[in-house]
């Protein structure tokens, strides 16, 4: 194991440049020095930075990237810890200091802008609600959500309308098509002249390429216009077959979403490639799994789930979500080689209960057994017929719901107008008395 910053590569000569520091304690600065690896085959996993952070005049000093995640989660915790201390900001190059609050005096809110409308941006915004609400008490809590699109996730139309729902229901405030042009101290500047004050910004603008990149791309290295290292289907480079790359830092000609369920799918065939090319064995194509159920964390305990066109929503999302992520860890670490799936017994029972009761389940947000959901969902990946016919009778459930809803607030606005003819308004009432009166 070596711990350094690749500086370059050589492909040429099959070497890689290593940056390394040395502490000394006799010496007052640290020593670097840089460090020549030769390689018959590279497996680049370098990820991804929060995209523009330094671009944007004023980002990378006053905002906290999400990008690596050690350092945004080490971040987190000093603002967390601020809050006891009655501290604002905590920017790229100050600490949380403590200030002593006078208790009579009212509390300033803490507003919270998250720049990026994406996923990640999203469940950033509801689960920083859902968190440090409690942990603030009375003081108020003000989260705005700044996104250049015009709508929210329009890969998943689907979705659109509840997402709004959930963010309007926990008090997120939304800011479509909205670029920003500066960071000021406290203060968000937009392309359009609005300003948006907060005393902390989250950059959550999605992955950007690393420079490293870009300086490989001028040794040679096939690289895209937005700097992702090229692949084919077995993961590697087709200027350079020897080497390979897989996640955010890689894309295929016809791209991926940068999204963890696709790296952990690429997982495998990577090291399985990785192998094979080096005992001169054929590769594996990877193929990605399209409807593999994808999340996104609500920050109230629940969460939604995107399936086969489905919006899935409710604690038993969320459960399915931590019971796959649980099994995903103990697979990177070896510890289980089995595919993440439902209880066998489970899934036994769901295929003998009709597919309008199983579908009925996947509308509702309690369930009693997750398991039980989740088997249902598995069932559908395995066979088509069985998906088919429970998302015909999703939708019929989902259609009903919907006449019902409107039909409610049909009859609501009917009683509200009865409600008028029979109590004047008050205008009317107003001109009676002054018209008796005189």
């Amino acid at each position: 194991f070596l711990q350094g910053k690749v500086r370059d590569i050589i492909f040429h000569s099959q070497v890689i440049q290593v940056e390394q520091q040395h502490d000394h304690e006799a010496a007052a600065m640290a020593e670097t020095t840089t460090t020549e690896i030769p390689y018959d085959l590279i497996s680049m996993d370098i990820g991804s930075k929060s995209k523009s952070i330094k671009e944007i005049p004023g980002a990378y000093e006053r905002a906290i990237p999400t990008r690596p995640m050690k350092v945004f989660m080490d971040r987190l915790e000093e603002v967390e810890k601020s809050f006891s201390h009655g501290s604002a900001n905590i920017s790229n190059d100050k600490q949380p200091t403590a200030a002593p609050q006078d208790t009579e005096a009212p509390l300033n809110p803490l507003n919270v802008a998250v720049v990026g409308g994406g996923a990640s941006g999203i469940e950033l915004a509801l689960s920083i609600v859902g968190r440090w609400k409690p942990m603030l008490g009375d003081r108020p809590l003000h989260v705005s959500l700044i996104t250049s699109e015009t709508i929210l996730l329009p890969e998943i139309p689907t979705a659109r309308k509840r997402l709004k729902d959930i963010l309007v229901d926990r008090g997120v405030y939304m800011i479509f098509h909205a670029t920003v042009n500066r960071v000021d101290e406290n203060c968000l500047h937009l392309e359009s002249g609005m300003s948006v004050p907060f005393s902390h910004c989250i950059w959550a603008t999605g992955p950007g390429a690393h420079i490293l990149t870009r300086n490989l791309q001028r040794r040679g290295l096939q690289v895209t216009d937005d700097g992702w290292i090229e692949v084919t289907p077995t993961l590697q480079s087709p200027s350079h077959p020897n080497v390979f790359a897989a996640g955010d830092c890689s894309s295929f000609v016809n791209p991926l979403p940068k999204a963890g369920i696709f790296a952990l799918q690429e997982g495998p065939i990577l090291a399985e490639n990785l192998e094979r090319f080096a005992r001169d064995r054929t590769l594996v194509p990877f193929e990605p799994d399209m409807d593999d159920l994808q999340f996104l964390n609500c920050g109230d305990g629940t969460a939604m789930g995107f399936a086969f066109g489905l919006v899935l929503r409710g604690e038993w999302v969320f459960e399915v979500k931590q019971a796959m992520d649980r099994h995903h860890f103990l697979s990177l670490t070896g510890e289980t080689s089995k595919p993440s799936q439902p209880n066998s017994e489970v899934f036994k029972q769901i295929g003998r209960i009709p597919t309008s009761q199983a579908a009925k389940m996947l509308t509702q947000i309690d369930v009693d057994n997750y398991q039980e959901a989740w088997a249902i969902l598995e069932r559908m990946s395995l066979d088509k017929d069985y998906r088919l016919k429970v998302m015909k009778d999703y939708n019929h459930i989902h259609v009903t719901e919907l006449r019902e809803s409107e039909k409610e607030k049909r009859q609501k606005k009917q009683h509200q107008l009865q409600q008028q003819d029979q109590f004047p308004p008050l205008q009317f009432l107003n001109w009676l008395l002054h018209a008796k009166s005189s």
